[in-house]
This record gives structure tokens, sequence and C-alpha cells, in this order.
């Protein structure tokens, strides 16, 4: 038996710990720049992150899709399948 995964949770999470906000307060189709300024270290940081969740590198040409917090979601359901 697998455990469910909330990757719109664990993307929040993610987004909280590196920009220093409360996860509760970031909203599913939040546009991800306009949670915080977000400088390259901010989204390096991110990206980091987002690549110990994965397991492996995140496909650059994934990072430029993901806009909203919706899509870094999809980006981590997509990466674990």
């Amino acid at each position: 038996m697998t455990d469910k995964i909330d990757y719109l949770q664990t993307t929040r999470e993610i987004l909280a710990g590196c920009l220093f906000i409360p996860a509760d307060t970031i909203p599913e189709d939040a546009d991800i720049n306009s949670l915080s300024d977000i400088d390259s270290l901010t989204f390096e940081l991110i990206v980091l992150e987002t690549e110990k969740f994965i397991g492996q590198e995140v496909d650059p040409i994934a990072l430029l899709d993901m806009r909203t917090v919706k899509d870094m979601a999809e980006l981590l359901k997509q990466a674990h399948q």
C-alpha cells in the first residue's frame, strides 16, 4: 500500500520554506513570482528543494514552464510517477 502524496501541499511547504512565508497563505493559482521577491538565489533554492523531493534533476524546460503553484505541484507529481 502506498501513501497518497498531496503534491499541492508539498509544493506549498517547499515554497514556504524557501520564501519564509506561511504555507497556508499560498494560493494554488498564485504566480510563484508574486509570492515574494524572488531573485536567482531564491529560485535556485526552490529548484534544489524540488530536486531533493523528487530525487532527480529537474528538466530545465519544465522549469521554464513552471509559473504557478499549481504548475509546480504538477511537476512534482509527474516526476514522482
